[in-house]
């Protein structure tokens, strides 16, 4: 008998670490930055970013994902496109806008977006291992419903294998 009670003190205390929270992103939110999030989730955790307007739908932000997540927004497929929260970060300060570094990572239903102006450039001078939307460095992940524009390169992949992209 006490060795079964012990047994579910463990199995209680194993299933309430390994549970996964829901981390709610936006200005009236509990964060109102996606790297907030980031640094408070744990792996196995959601971010959840929601609408709210053209204006504080967007988000300024390089995020480099470290660990087992998802990231999504509360758009639904078939719902108006536009209203996806945008992230939105200038490439000459960095490679891309979304940086995957972990396995089983999902990234969906966003907008991703350069922030700056390209300068022309034609043969040679192309670098296509910069300026991504989204890199995927690990295998194991999963991009569906993402719209990316003004970057040279929507998904660059880094010897990925085991991983899921699907239509916008």
């Amino acid at each position: 008998m006490k060795i079964s009670f012990v047994a579910i003190c463990f199995i209680m205390i194993v299933v309430s670490v390994t549970q996964a929270d829901t981390r709610h992103i936006g200005s009236s939110q509990a964060y109102t930055t996606i790297n907030a999030a980031l640094t408070a989730a744990d792996p196995g955790d959601t971010l959840l970013i929601h609408w709210e307007s053209p204006e504080d739908s967007v988000y300024a932000e390089h995020v480099v994902i470290h660990k087992e997540l998802t990231l999504t927004s509360d758009w639904t497929p078939g719902s108006n496109p536009a209203e996806r929260p945008l992230i939105r970060y200038n490439l000459s300060t960095s490679n891309e806008v979304i940086s995957i570094q972990s396995e089983y990572v999902t990234v969906s239903n966003l907008r991703i977006e350069n922030a700056s102006p390209f300068q022309a450039a034609t043969g040679d001078d192309l670098m296509m291992s910069e300026d991504a939307g989204i890199s995927v460095i690990n295998n194991n992940c999963a991009i569906s419903h993402c719209a990316i524009t003004r970057c040279r390169v929507g998904i660059l992949l880094y010897k990925v294998i085991n991983s899921t992209f699907a239509p916008r």
